[in-house]
């Protein structure tokens, strides 16, 4: 089944400033997501912050993290953010 990748505005913002190479590796994640939507570290509770539903994986040697949300009730990924 294949999933359909949705970008927040803030997602698309930091997706447009990345170098060229980085974005490659940031867009060939993304499009592994869309067969693969639970791929990545589930991120669950953590000390006081519960992150049920998210999850996280890295690009350029762990320098770029791409946090995803994947609500139970929903049939896309929602890409949250980029960070680095």
């Amino acid at each position: 089944m294949k999933y359909r990748v949705i970008l927040t505005e803030d997602a698309v913002a930091d997706f447009k400033i990345l170098d060229g190479s980085i974005r490659n590796q940031v867009a060939k994640q993304l499009k592994k997501l869309e067969y693969a939507p639970y791929l990545g570290e589930h991120l669950g509770k953590k000390g006081p912050f519960n992150l049920t539903g998210y999850y996280k994986l890295y690009v350029a040697k762990k320098s770029i993290r791409i946090v995803v949300e994947f609500p139970q009730n929903f049939k896309k990924p929602l890409f949250l953010s980029f960070q680095h």
